[in-house]
């Protein structure tokens, strides 16, 4: 599956009282960037509504002035569940500093039920992309 990527410039107003990015905007811009990424692999964004968001790790601290550069790829699409592994780097130092599974269902609104959607994964282009897609089988829609 494509690889799709946002930023963020991290502001004042983003910080938490450790002066560096807050968790709650954090999560806010990834989910954010999953629904992108989830929205044009499936075509119809107005059929799909976030169901749950999974381990997401902070393993870096993110200080103002630096970009919040998130990586976004669908990594398990099964029944109506649409899973997308995000991951975040900085602009500065380019190592990783957030990652995290988000879980989109496809919804009908007129039945108010989740119905299947059309997505195929692809093979998997490299060793990366084949761990993050075993990581997700665990996150089933519940």
């Amino acid at each position: 599956m494509r690889t799709y990527s946002s930023s963020h410039l991290v502001l004042n107003g983003d910080l938490n009282h450790h002066a560096t990015l807050y968790a709650g905007r954090t999560v806010d811009w990834m989910v954010e960037a999953a629904f992108n990424c989830a929205a044009q692999e499936h075509g119809i964004p107005d059929e799909l509504i976030c169901l749950k968001v999974d381990e997401i790790i902070c393993k870096q601290p993110v200080e103002a002035g630096d970009v919040f550069i998130i990586s976004a790829r669908v990594v398990r699409a099964s029944g109506s569940s649409i899973v997308v592994h995000v991951e975040a780097t900085t602009q500065m130092s380019r190592l990783s500093c957030v990652e995290g599974y988000i879980t989109f269902i496809s919804w009908d609104s007129r039945s108010r039920t989740s119905k299947p959607h059309r997505l195929k994964l692809d093979e998997t282009a490299d060793a990366r992309e084949t761990e993050t897609r075993a990581r997700a089988a665990k996150f089933k829609q519940k």
